[in-house]
């Protein structure tokens, strides 16, 4: 059960960071 909210954990910080870098590209367009 540790190990998979572990794997959770970085899949939403990975996903956090995508959303970050999407959000800047649109920025960035503008």
């Amino acid at each position: 059960m540790k190990g998979l909210k572990a794997i959770s954990d970085s899949y939403l910080l990975h996903l956090g960071q995508s959303y970050h870098i999407l959000l800047l590209g649109i920025s960035d367009k503008e």
